[in-house]
């Protein structure tokens, strides 16, 4: 009797603690479920509370591409956030989380460990500006403090914003290369840098000299100019008569470059302008540097002479030491007559006529005793000219 006693409360002693040990699995099993969506609901299918330290980081980026990464700033922050598909958080509205009244998840490795990454979208990398003041446009992934320097700054480095991250606003340049370095320095020190060049060419170009001046011209044209970054040289000319030209001059072949001063040049060039012979024309140059300033030159007026003078004949009649010379020329704009003795110790360029006589330059000259080698060349007005040569003895 006693056994089977015994027997009956060892079973009931066992029913107790079965259904102990299934209160306590069964508790165990809905506090898992509640941490499970307080503590992990931002891994899983709704929202969860993300709580960061400063300088920690959430990258909404991973999720969507178009939203902007969030970084603490404080000592300490919360952000309400959802579970992307792909795994990533997503900004999610504060009231979400409120109303579930979650507790925090702390993400692990969230120091922000990478440097910020700076767009500059103005000034444009390689452009070129007429204009000191430009606008300084930049946008940063993440708040910063962003500095600039120049190469010969000697390591000091000019502040534009703090705590930032964007700018905008107009600088003041260098003239001529840019070479800028940027700076940008997060909340927890990480440094980055990132280099800009582009050109400013704010000054006009400027042409000091152009030949011929006036006058007769024949085909040769001549300018002076100072620039520092020439791009394009054209001379204009002709007439509403036979038409008006431009003809563009080769700043590498046409154009000297002064070896002291390097933003000075000189440039000549012959043109065919035979097509105006005896015509009056009108002439300039434009100058246009790289970034689009220019320059135009007076206009001049010009009579074209291309055609050379004409020595018709050269007679010369000898009296003892003396010899009359007698030139019949053609030319309508004639400007000198001139002889060289070669057989002299110092040969030069003497002149005989500086008018004609109806055509006709006659001269008287005096020669030592010897063979005598004469040079004659009449030159007209425009620079054209021509010559021939006489040979005589003096007994």
């Amino acid at each position: 009797m006693s056994n089977k006693i015994e027997k009956k409360g060892l079973k009931e002693l066992k029913n107790r603690c079965n259904k102990r040990i299934f209160s306590i699995m069964a508790l165990a099993f809905f506090i898992l479920i509640i941490l499970s969506f307080s503590i992990g609901t931002v891994s899983g299918t709704e929202y969860g509370l993300v709580c960061l330290g400063k300088g920690e980081k959430v990258k909404f980026s991973q999720c969507n591409p178009g939203i902007r990464d969030y970084t603490c700033t404080s000592t300490s922050c919360n952000v309400c956030a959802s579970v992307c598909s792909n795994g990533a958080y997503g900004p999610a509205s504060p009231n979400k989380c409120n109303s579930l009244g979650l507790s925090c998840t702390y993400l692990e490795g969230a120091v922000d460990s990478e440097p910020s990454i700076l767009s500059i979208l103005s000034p444009g990398q390689g452009k070129i500006y007429n204009t000191k003041a430009l606008l300084l446009n930049l946008e940063v992934d993440e708040v910063v403090s962003i500095y600039y320097a120049y190469p010969d700054s000697r390591g000091r480095w000019s502040p534009i914003c703090n705590k930032c991250t964007s700018y905008g606003g107009k600088r003041s340049f260098r003239e001529g290369a840019n070479n800028i370095t940027f700076r940008t320095r997060d909340l927890v020190g990480n440094t980055a840098f990132f280099n800009l060049s582009f050109i400013i060419d704010s000054q006009k170009p400027r042409i000091a000299k152009t030949l011929p001046s006036g006058g007769f011209a024949a085909s040769d044209y001549y300018l002076e100019f100072k620039e520092a970054n020439p791009k394009s040289l054209i001379l204009y000319y002709g007439n509403d008569i036979s038409g008006r030209k431009s003809l563009p001059f080769n700043i590498n072949s046409d154009c000297v470059q002064n070896p002291v001063d390097k933003t000075r040049y000189s440039c000549s060039r012959h043109v065919n302008d035979e097509e105006y012979d005896s015509e009056t024309i009108e002439y300039y140059f434009n100058l246009t540097d790289i970034a689009g300033n220019s320059f135009k030159s007076r206009v001049i007026k010009l009579k074209i002479d291309t055609s050379p003078p004409e020595i018709n004949s050269i007679e010369y009649i000898i009296k003892k030491r003396a010899v009359k010379l007698t030139l019949d020329i053609t030319e309508p704009n004639f400007d000198v007559a001139e002889y060289r003795d070669n057989s002299a110790l110092r040969p030069s360029w003497k002149k005989l006529c500086t008018s004609l006589n109806n055509g006709i330059c006659k001269k008287i000259l005096t020669f030592s005793p010897g063979h005598h080698e004469l040079d004659i060349q009449v030159v007209d007005d425009a620079g054209n000219s021509v010559g021939q040569s006489i040979e005589f003895d003096i007994l």
